[in-house]
Parts: structure tokens; C-alpha cells; sequence
């Protein structure tokens, strides 16, 4: 064992050499994703390991964890904000809004502390159309909190509000609260659950409309980058080839809904009044009208003005609003185009056509042959 501080301790059954080990092995669990494919780490892990059972550390590692209780909190620091909801819309760490269409789970957030995993269905069975309808918090064992799972699924009828084995919440021996699920039901199809994270300064707000559920993020902004996996929603955003223009799809509704055999469920200019009477504003009030327009489907309204809401209450500072409730600025892409686009019934009777015709041809020319 090579670590710094410990050059002076005896390799054995002795409790400072197996306190070093404990340590140093909470430190490789920690990081076992981040080195994920790095061999010479895992030749560490595995040695270290090797040494904890054949030195017979796991009954010094138990006493120090009964003598650990003390709370370690984060210092006050700038917070930011993630947030996926809707069909679906990705607010990112840095403010950046993007739409996007992912089937199947994704990271929203990954670090040593906790993570959470979202996956996304296609709930219309058409091109371009999915949404939230799970997500999954896992707390990492670290420090004063054990290991804890949250789940929420669309298809259940209320949100969980405890882990999956029941508990809602952890204290420390001093009876300070570390880890807590905080219910806010306000009316039936109106869900809430906050888990707060108090040791680390972060919560994770979830909500249920309906079919859909949608979930924020709040850290410290010290949090954001600390072993945080690159395929993270919150931090890399959408994969390209998922990204919705949004924009695009705004100034030039039906082309979109031509190129993907989308139905405009309401047409855009009642899409906009009606966002505007739920007083969405900005990237809001875009993804307001556009899921709207193309679903027709009210929870989806009212998740938009709930998302608002919970980034102006959750995060005052941060909230900077310039008040826009009009898809005006976007006037200047009406002509766009839309690429990869499904093809037309009567483009596939075309294609059926010219087969049949190239395949009697080919019979023909066989027959004489």
C-alpha cells in the first residue's frame, strides 16, 4: 500500500494499516465508474482488495464506521439548476435549452455522491414523440449516508414517498437529518417529492402530470463536475442525432409535422394563447406551445407553468425572465427544412409501384431466357 501519510504503517491484521485500507478503498469504490476500462486501476482496486480480506479488516472497518456520525456539509456556494420535463425539454446546467427525442435510459447526473437515471419512451407510437416514465435516484454510500434507492414510474398512481425499502430519510447518531423525502401533494394528479440531500446542499424535485413526470436538479455549482460521467444529460446535453430544432419546428409548424407524419393537434396560434394564460415565459413558453401544438395534451401545459415555477422558487437569483410569450423571434427561419424525413403514404405507393413493375420486368426477361 502506497499512499501518501501511511508510508510509515505495517502491512497486517493492525487497526491503523487497516483504517489506511478502508480509506483508500472507499476512495477506489468512489471512482470506479470515472476509470471504468483502466487497467492499472483496477490492479489497485482488486490488490487493496486482496489485502482487506487477508489482513481481516472488516471488523476494524466496522468500528469506524459506528464512531463516524459527524455531519460533513458543503460550504454555501453558487447553485445551479437541471431540469427534463415535457416531451421532453432539457434545461442544462448552464442554462441551455434543448429539445430532444431518446428512447431508453440516460444519465441526467452522475457523481460520487448520488445518481440519477432517466429513460424516456415513445408513448404515441409516432416519429419524434417521447417522454419521461421513469426515473431513478441512487445515493451513494458516502461519509454519514448509506446507500439509499429511489424509484418513480409513470405508470404507478401516486409518486413513492419513501426509498424502495421503505425508510423515508437517515439521521446521524446526533439525530441531525442527512437524507429526507419530503411529500408536497397539493391535489390528486398534482404529485410532488422533494429528497433532499442536506449533507451535500442538493435536492431533486420530481413531479407527476398524468402520464408524465418530470424531474430538477439542484447542487452546489463545486458538485457539477465532481466524477461526473460524459454521457450526463444535465452536463453534455442531447446526442445530436436526437436534437428537435425547436426553433425551426416554431416558425415552420407544418413543414415539421409533414417531414415526420406529425398531426397538429392545435393549431400554433391557439397553442400560443393558451400558453400565455399559464403565464409560461421564454424557453417555457416554447416548450409550452410546442408540445401543445403536437399532443394537444393539457398536463403537458401545466407541467411547463410547474417547471417555471419550481426554477423561480428553487433558484430566485438565477431567475432573470425577459418576459417573451411570442414565437415572433423565430419569423426569420419559416422557410427551414427538416432533414431525414419519414416518407409519404403516397410516396411509398410509388415505391411499391416501381418494385412491382421492375419485378415483372425481371420475370419477363427470365421467361424468354
Amino acid at each position: 500500500l502506497k499512499v501518501k501519510h501511511y508510508d510509515t504503517l505495517t502491512p497486517g491484521n493492525n487497526e491503523p494499516y487497516c483504517q489506511a485500507l478502508v480509506t483508500y478503498l472507499r476512495c477506489l469504490n468512489e471512482t470506479t465508474l470515472a476509470c471504468r476500462g483502466n487497467l492499472q486501476f483496477y490492479t489497485n482496486l482488486f490488490a487493496m482488495r486482496k489485502q482487506f480480506r487477508e489482513f481481516g479488516c472488516a471488523s476494524y472497518k466496522q468500528r469506524e464506521e459506528q464512531n463516524r456520525s459527524v455531519l460533513i456539509t458543503c460550504p454555501p456556494g453558487r447553485m445551479r439548476i437541471c431540469t427534463l420535463f415535457g416531451d421532453p425539454h432539457l434545461i442544462r446546467f448552464d442554462g441551455t435549452m434543448q429539445s430532444c427525442t431518446e428512447e431508453g435510459a440516460r444519465s441526467l447526473m452522475d457523481n460520487r455522491h448520488f445518481l440519477i437515471q432517466v429513460t424516456n419512451s415513445n408513448v404515441r407510437n409516432q416519429a419524434h414523440t417521447t417522454s419521461v416514465n421513469k426515473i431513478t435516484l441512487l445515493i451513494r454510500n458516502h461519509n454519514c449516508t448509506p446507500s439509499l434507492r429511489y424509484e418513480a414510474a409513470s405508470d404507478e398512481e401516486t409518486l413513492p414517498i419513501s426509498f424502495v425499502d421503505g425508510v423515508r430519510g437517515h439521521e446521524t447518531d446526533d439525530h441531525r437529518k442527512t437524507v429526507e423525502v419530503l411529500n408536497y401533494q397539493i391535489i390528486r394528479h398534482d404529485d410532488h417529492v422533494e429528497i433532499a440531500m442536506h449533507h451535500i446542499q442538493s435536492s431533486v424535485h420530481i413531479r407527476r402530470r398524468g402520464p408524465y413526470l418530470s424531474v430538477s436538479v439542484v447542487v452546489p455549482i463545486n458538485l457539477q463536475g465532481t466524477w461526473t460521467s460524459a454521457e450526463s444529460l444535465c452536463t453534455t446535453g442531447c446526442r445530436n442525432r436526437s436534437i428537435i430544432e425547436i426553433d425551426k419546428v416554431l416558425a415552420a409548424s407544418n413543414r415539421y409535422a409533414k417531414c415526420y407524419a406529425r398531426k397538429l393537434h392545435v393549431p400554433i396560434k391557439l397553442a400560443t394563447e393558451r400558453c400565455k394564460t399559464v403565464n409560461a415565459t421564454d424557453h417555457f413558453f416554447d416548450a409550452c406551445v410546442f408540445d401543445l401544438m403536437l399532443t394537444g395534451d393539457e398536463y403537458l401545459v401545466a407541467m411547463a407553468r410547474d417547471v417555471q415555477s419550481d426554477q423561480r422558487a428553487l433558484l430566485p437569483d438565477l431567475w432573470h425572465p425577459s418576459g417573451r410569450q411570442n414565437i415572433s423571434v423565430y419569423n426569420h427561419l419559416v422557410n427551414s427544412t427538416f432533414s431525414n424525413c419519414l416518407p409519404s403514404s403516397s410516396n411509398i405507393r410509388s415505391w411499391y409501384l416501381a418494385s412491382f413493375i421492375l419485378l415483372v420486368a425481371f420475370l419477363l426477361f427470365w421467361d424468354q431466357h
